[in-house]
């Protein structure tokens, strides 16, 4: 036992691999695999930037005060004044219940479910069920003429 390798992992001397020594590999292989493939969707520290999408234009939501759009991360909703950045709010319009397209109500300030009536605050917080949870929120700001989320 005196100078055997504590991670001999089969081998021994002048034979060649095992199939148990093969299977330790493969599996100290694949742990370091997964605990990369951890660390980058962690971010792994290096700096992950968000995703900026662009939604529209301030031309597009001037006019009603409310924009909307299909992007990759699903349908978006983007209210408020474009001359005032502080005001905009950007949510995605899946209705956390059962999936249906929420719609944005101006006089109410409220975001409503057609499917069910769940009813959501501008911050996209429940007002009313059968939704139990919020809808997704996203950083909204106007670049230029361009307003945009980062996801």
């Amino acid at each position: 036992m005196e100078g055997e390798s504590v991670l001999n992992f089969g081998m021994d001397r002048g034979e060649g691999m095992k199939r148990r020594g093969f299977l330790q590999w493969m599996g100290l292989g694949w742990l370091v695999v997964a605990v990369q493939a951890c660390f980058a969707r962690l971010g792994g520290g290096q700096g992950a930037s968000a995703e900026r999408v662009v939604v529209g234009s301030v031309s597009d939501l001037a006019g009603a005060g409310v924009l909307e759009r299909n992007t990759a991360l699903g349908p978006v909703l983007v209210t408020g004044d474009a001359a005032n950045p502080e005001s905009l709010r950007a949510v995605n319009a899946t209705c956390t219940h059962q999936g249906c397209a929420v719609k944005w109500q101006a006089q109410e300030q409220e975001f409503l479910c057609p499917c069910h009536g769940a009813r959501y605050a501008p911050d996209g917080e429940v007002l009313q069920g059968p939704a139990g949870d919020a809808l997704e929120t996203y950083s909204v700001r106007v670049e230029g003429t361009e307003v945009l989320i980062d996801a």
